[in-house]
């Protein structure tokens, strides 16, 4: 049995909310699941004998203070029980804050619901969908499915003109020049952090990474996977460090992120973090790390251009 807690501070996000998981569980026949309704957090009792909680909690602005004590009291609370939460926020508010102070990386936009996309993150929190692609694409890889380990010395621009030369061609031309910032700015990413064991502090000193020849030891491979459905193409790359964290991401994308009452980002002139920061802005960005294990960065672009609109973090961290 699992539980999903619908935590909103206005009746009409509540109903929504309610509305929307009612749907979902119908649809996909999950009657292990139990929807349940609250105002507060303080009413929500998990039960000890539920597999695993998920928390939807809708935060406002104008009583923040009240919604960070309470949340703290909760997470206090059941600390020792299987619970996840997720933050629903106004976009033009800084919601970083309350994310980092409670670690929560699974952030939606109280305007633009996504339903496939809320049920792709309930699989993941929920259930043993954690790493890959499949809770993203429901009706399977349908269009294009292939996969690639890179390990051994080889040429850096081996990666874009030999493995993914299937793939490429499919694309328009707008999507394949994103599809191949995405593999250069993922790829960057996995070796600097995931191979070469660069810390932060020098990311920060020096962003370029772009090695001619490149040695990776098989303990270290980096994975690709390239995935297309009718609606949709996704990316996922994996090390296997899990070095990457949930706070520095947060950081990062704070940094280069604009608000009505900060139109210029902290982080204009960071040598690191942009490359993510504009992925997310082009595509869906999934992020899954287990810590000291492997980093796994999905992204996902969609045929109809207006779905890539900026909607979602879904940044994802665990223990082994």
């Amino acid at each position: 049995m699992y539980q999903i807690f619908l935590c909103a501070s206005t009746q009409g996000m509540g109903s929504k909310l309610l509305d929307i998981f009612s749907r979902l569980v119908r649809e996909h026949n999950r009657e292990d699941i139990e929807i349940i309704k609250v105002n507060s957090l303080t009413r929500v009792k998990l039960d000890k004998s539920v597999k695993n909680s998920l928390v939807f909690i809708e935060t406002h602005k104008k009583d923040s203070a009240e919604s960070f004590r309470t949340l703290g009291e909760f997470q206090k609370k059941w600390a020792n029980n299987p619970v996840q939460e997720v933050l629903i926020v106004d976009p033009n508010q800084n919601y970083f804050d309350v994310a980092r102070q409670f670690k929560i990386g699974n952030i939606l936009f109280n305007d633009n619901f996504d339903l496939p996309m809320i049920w792709a993150i309930t699989r993941k929190l929920l259930f043993e969908d954690f790493f890959g692609l499949k809770a993203f694409f429901p009706k399977g890889f349908n269009e294009f499915d292939q996969s690639f380990t890179f390990s051994g010395k080889f040429n850096f621009n081996d990666i874009l003109i030999k493995a993914f030369q299937d793939f490429i061609p499919r694309l328009d031309e707008e999507s394949k020049y994103n599809f191949t910032t995405a593999i250069s700015e993922l790829t960057v990413n996995a070796l600097s952090y995931g191979v070469y064991d660069i810390t932060p502090e020098d990311r920060e000193a020096n962003q370029t990474l772009s090695p001619k020849f490149v040695e990776v030891p098989p303990e270290k491979a980096i994975k690709f996977h390239i995935v297309e459905d009718d609606e949709k193409w996704g990316l996922s790359v994996t090390d296997q460090t899990g070095s990457l964290t949930l706070n520095r991401v947060l950081e990062k994308i704070e940094r280069h992120t604009a608000f009505n009452d900060r139109p210029i980002p902290a982080g204009i002139e960071d040598l690191s973090g942009r490359g993510l920061f504009i992925l997310s802005r082009q595509n869906r960005l999934v992020i899954n790390i287990l810590n000291t294990i492997k980093t796994e960065i999905i992204i996902m672009r969609f045929k109809d251009s207006v779905l890539n609109k900026y909607q979602s973090f879904i940044i994802n961290e665990k223990n082994p």
